[in-house]
């Protein structure tokens, strides 16, 4: 890890953050309740600066915050992402790019979706078996309608 604090993380976010971007997101049907408008590649090289953390990455997505559960993707560690915790992440989704940013991201790489064959079903916020296809193809399959 970088060595900055939670607390570090999320003042970091917050200067990052672009009110453009928020009402671009809107556009986009992104719900912007609770939205800061950091930019990807901005949220990728903060992740890149922090490294892996999953203990940080559960904080960040306990925020509620639209980009700090962003960032939360790309910073947990999929070898101890659980069943638990994808269902838990699975019914906070609010939006289709929080639900991509948790598939392509961070639940297609544990042990649980790749080669288990595991979807992300949004419109009861569970993490279902469904016949050797993952949320977002790679390995484990296609991109199933729905998963996000």
């Amino acid at each position: 890890m970088s060595g900055k604090t939670f607390q570090e993380i999320v003042e970091k976010l917050r200067s990052l953050g672009d009110p453009k971007a928020v009402e671009g997101a809107a556009r986009f049907g992104v719900n912007v309740a609770n939205i800061l408008g950091v930019s990807a590649p901005a949220l990728r090289k903060l992740a890149k600066e922090i490294g892996t953390d999953h203990r940080l990455a559960a904080q960040l997505w306990r925020t509620g915050v639209h980009d700090a559960r962003a960032l939360a993707t790309l910073i947990d560690d999929p070898a101890k992402v659980t069943q638990a915790q994808m269902e838990r992440w699975a019914r906070d989704f609010d939006s289709w790019a929080v639900c991509d940013a948790a598939c392509g991201s961070l639940f297609d790489k544990t042990a649980l979706c790749l080669g288990q064959g595991r979807q992300v079903d949004p419109a009861r916020g569970r993490v279902r078996q469904e016949g050797g296809l993952c949320p977002h193809g790679g390995p484990g399959g296609t991109r199933q309608e729905g998963a996000g």
